[in-house]
């Protein structure tokens, strides 16, 4: 028998070789051929090009989807999408001089004179309600459980053409109906102005339960008046004429 490693002559196996003292085993010692390593080169190099990417691929897949879980979506909503409330203005930052009028048109869950009395005693800032437009079916699409907010914004015009003729008056329309602006292609929006002096505020998003979070008047009612107050000092009557102005100083 010949020792695999220094090929002299060995004792038959299991043995040691008397010369360089290794093991001289029962299954012949083999060596990868040249095409063995071919094999194994190739099979790494598939290793590299195919599978490594896949599962890289399957970790950011992965990561996506529990980026975009339910959980983490309704958090992601709630950080982005609802209203934040802060100090937008103090009450003597506030003025005006021209004549602001609420209008409700459709569902409300805020009442309407409520909110009108809180900007007067906050704000000093008298506000008129007007009587409530009804809803028509056709400014609203059922598949998407939706109104158009520019429609709505029509809808208060129309019936209070003499007060939305006056360039010193600003209408602001209030409703709970869930509403998309037709004319930016958004999927739905908090509150949408059509130009200076018209504007809309939805409530329905409002509400912590849109965002799968628990119903809370509270901050639904927050939210509501900071969005107001923001349009009030923001996108109330700032052109037309100089004598009607709110100005969020």
């Amino acid at each position: 028998m010949q020792c695999p490693i220094c090929k002299s002559e060995a004792p038959p196996p299991p043995s040691i070789c008397p010369r360089c003292e290794s093991l001289v085993s029962l299954i012949p010692e083999s060596r990868p051929s040249r095409s063995d390593r071919l094999v194994w080169l190739l099979l790494l190099l598939f290793l590299v090009l195919v599978a490594a990417p896949g599962i890289v691929g399957y970790r950011m897949q992965k990561k996506f989807v529990g980026q975009n879980s339910p959980q983490k979506h309704t958090a992601a909503a709630n950080d982005e999408l609802t209203v934040v409330h802060g100090n937008l203005v103090r009450p003597g930052e506030l003025r005006s001089t021209g004549q602001l009028y609420f209008i409700p048109v459709g569902s409300q869950v805020v009442a309407v004179q409520s909110l009108a009395d809180y900007y007067d005693k906050k704000f000093g800032i008298q506000i008129h309600v007007l009587p409530e437009v009804a809803l028509d079916a056709s400014a609203c699409l059922p598949a998407r459980k939706q109104c158009i907010a520019e429609e709505l914004i029509l809808a208060a015009k129309r019936a209070h053409r003499k007060i939305a003729d006056d360039p010193d008056s600003t209408m602001i329309v209030l409703t709970d109906e869930d509403l998309y602006p037709r004319s930016l292609g958004w999927k739905f929006t908090y509150a949408f102005y059509s130009d200076y002096r018209f504007g809309i505020v939805s409530t329905h998003r409002m509400n912590p339960a849109v965002w799968h979070d628990p119903p809370n008047d509270e901050k639904t009612l927050a939210s509501t008046r900071q969005m107001l107050t923001y349009y009030i000092a923001l996108y109330g009557p700032s052109g037309g004429s100089d004598s009607c102005q709110w100005q969020h100083l």
